[in-house]
């Protein structure tokens, strides 16, 4: 009992003090907001990630149209050579590129079939923006 009569006591010294109700209702609020506006941003980034189709395949060009170019937050961009698109990524016009190996279309054929395969998709992203780098790794 003890300790409800002096909650209700402390409760209604705090409700008596106009500062202390001010500190105890405003921070949060003033706190929501200014995290809310300093956080908030674009809700749907868009990623520039750079694809190099090193096997030239129906399968690798289907693979980028179809699998990589439904995703929303991707912004696809093509490249002959990894050079380039390395350029790209060190001048901070690209997020990330995916390199389709040599041999793809095969790999993906063999797995089809019932084959064991490995598919191999090299990825290099942007080291220096990790919520970004994670991002696109979940992708």
């Amino acid at each position: 009992m003890r300790i409800l009569e002096l909650t209700a006591r402390n409760l209604k010294e705090t409700y008596r003090d106009p500062l202390a109700l001010g500190f105890l209702l405003g921070f949060p609020l003033v706190f929501m907001l200014l995290f809310g506006a300093i956080f908030s941003g674009d809700e749907n980034p868009d990623f520039p990630v750079g694809t190099i189709d090193n096997d030239n395949s129906q399968l690798s060009q289907t693979f980028i149209s179809e699998a990589l170019g439904t995703v929303d937050v991707l912004d696809l961009r093509s490249y002959e050579e990894a050079s380039a698109a390395m350029n790209d990524l060190k001048l901070g016009n690209l997020s990330a590129y995916v390199e389709i190996p040599e041999g793809f279309g095969e790999q993906v054929a063999l797995t089809w079939q019932g084959q064991h395969s490995d598919i191999v998709l090299n990825m290099t992203y942007d080291e220096s923006d990790i919520q970004t780098s994670q991002q696109l790794i979940s992708v």
